[in-house]
């Protein structure tokens, strides 16, 4: 395990801290990035009551201005260029519990993290729904730790609706790929995206989905 990591150091780095969040840190002599996914791992002790924030674009690279050297123990503080208008964003760590190399295989998302991404783009109530589930809020214990897991037939409609919320927003905009999500679709036969991924109509969801990356979507 490494114990610190310094401005100086270059490499490509996975910390995770005491709320159970993992970052990865990358540090090259032209750019400097880091990403966020909360709560991937069990919190300490000390944290296991608290409740983690979402931030504004965890789960991407966010360019790395300027950052404290980071060590086991200690907070980590990062200044952040997530702004438009060039302001600078500050932000602090829980304490890091490990630094270690980051692997290819960590890259995996899992169902956990596929349900906050969705959580915070389309609200609780609609991820709940578009899995197939009653309870409203459900989606809310899907994507701690340790809260309830989505059945098989729930994480298919889960992942089918992530591969299509990426298609849409990062040709769209998330403003634009939430207004897909809940309106009526002509590819659909003028039901909406949430329905037809609840009705497990995949083919037809993922044409919808790319008919507006080709010009093609109206509705």
């Amino acid at each position: 395990m490494i114990e610190r990591v310094t401005r100086r150091d270059r490499g490509d780095y996975k910390f995770i801290t005491s709320s159970g969040s993992v970052y990865r840190l990358v540090l090259k002599d032209d750019s400097k990035t880091l990403t966020r996914f909360t709560q991937i791992e069990s919190a300490t002790e000390d944290y296991e009551d608290e409740s983690v924030s979402d931030l504004r674009r965890d789960g991407d690279p966010i360019p790395v201005l300027n950052f404290s050297d980071l060590e086991v123990g200690k907070n980590g503080n990062f200044w952040l260029q997530i702004r438009d208008d060039g302001v600078e964003t500050f932000r602090c760590t829980t304490p890091i519990t490990t630094i270690e190399i980051w692997r290819a295989r960590t890259t995996v998302i899992g169902i956990r993290e596929i349900v906050r991404r969705l959580n915070v783009g389309l609200g609780a109530t609609l991820v709940a729904g578009l899995a197939g589930s009653t309870v409203r809020d459900i989606s809310r214990e899907w994507q701690k730790v340790n809260g309830a897991e989505p059945g098989p037939e729930a994480q298919q409609r889960l992942r089918l609706a992530h591969q299509v919320w990426r298609i849409i927003s990062d040709a769209e905009g998330e403003h634009i790929a939430r207004l897909w999500f809940i309106g009526s679709n002509l590819w659909l036969n003028d039901d909406s995206p949430i329905d037809a991924i609840r009705e497990d109509r995949a083919d037809e969801v993922i044409q919808a989905a790319e008919a507006v990356v080709t010009g093609q979507f109206s509705g």
